[in-house]
């Protein structure tokens, strides 16, 4: 029988040993498209007996089953935390940290035929200045790009803007 685990690292500590018993669920996720992936945390809290992050701050979600391997399923910026109920339940909820610095930065940029001849290119080019991998279907990657510019967007969102008129999507996932 597979047994699953999780593990939720916050500055370098894994805190599901520190939550034991407390920890209720951890719950991942995977949006599609522009949607930026989600985590959420729930805890059984007793008093201010619990470890968490602050909003703001970056946690990292692994999970996978014993013997088998484990998954990183992203790093995720705490959004809010919310404490409810008696007995008191913390939920913590955090969105991509990747897809959040993705959305934050705007860019001016001319995109020319020379340096970016086809959709290929062009999503290239833009992940490889972000640190992100580029993986493109085929049949969008070889659409040819005369020019496009980029006047004041995010470079998620020049990539949605421009991939959308082809019916593709743009996502940013753990690398």
């Amino acid at each position: 029988m597979r047994e699953p685990f999780v593990s939720v690292s916050w500055n370098g500590r894994d805190l599901v040993p520190v939550w034991g018993p407390l920890l209720i669920s951890v719950t991942v996720t995977d949006e599609r498209g522009v949607e930026s992936d989600k985590v959420t945390i729930e805890l059984d809290a007793p008093g201010d007996s619990v470890q968490a992050p602050e909003p703001g701050e970056v946690i990292q979600v692994i999970g996978g089953y014993l013997g088998e391997g484990a998954v990183v399923q992203g790093e995720y910026e705490v959004d809010t935390i919310d404490l409810e109920g008696w007995p008191e339940k913390i939920t913590i909820n955090g969105t991509s940290a990747s897809a959040k610095k993705a959305n934050k930065e705007k860019k001016n940029e001319a995109h020319r035929k020379a340096d970016t001849p086809d959709v290929r290119k062009l999503v290239e080019k833009i992940a490889g200045r972000n640190g992100w991998t580029a993986r493109v279907a085929d049949d969008i990657g070889a659409i040819p790009v005369e020019y496009e510019g980029q006047s004041t967007e995010s470079d998620l969102g020049f990539l949605n803007r421009v991939l959308g008129r082809y019916g593709a999507l743009v996502a940013i996932k753990q690398n």
